[in-house]
C-alpha cells in the first residue's frame, strides 16, 4: 500500500475508528459521508477503508521483515501498524 508522502516527506494517512478506543484495541469503521468530505478537504492524504485497515498482515513478507515494531508487537492487521499505541 502506498500512503504517499506529505509535507517534509512524512506519510499522511487517515483512517476512521470507533469513538471508544481502548489500549490495544481499535475498531475501524466506514463512514462514506465523512470519507467523501475528507477526500475533498485532504486530497494529498491517503484515506484507508475499513477493509484495507483490517486486512491481515504477513509479518514474514520482506516489507515487514526488518520493521522493528512489527516484529516486536506482531500485529494481526495493517491498521494496527498504521495506528498504534506502541510508543
Amino acid at each position: 500500500m502506498d500512503a504517499g508522502l506529505g509535507r517534509g516527506g512524512r506519510r499522511e494517512i487517515v483512517g476512521i475508528a470507533d469513538a471508544s478506543i481502548g489500549y490495544g484495541s481499535i475498531t475501524f469503521v466506514d463512514e462514506p459521508g465523512l470519507l467523501a468530505v475528507l477526500r475533498e478537504l485532504l486530497p494529498e492524504h491517503r484515506l484507508y477503508s475499513r477493509a484495507e485497515l483490517e486486512a491481515p498482515i504477513d509479518i514474514t513478507e520482506p516489507r515487514w521483515k526488518d520493521h522493528y515494531d512489527v516484529q516486536c508487537w506482531r500485529p494481526d492487521f495493517i491498521g494496527e501498524v498504521l495506528f498504534n499505541c506502541w510508543d
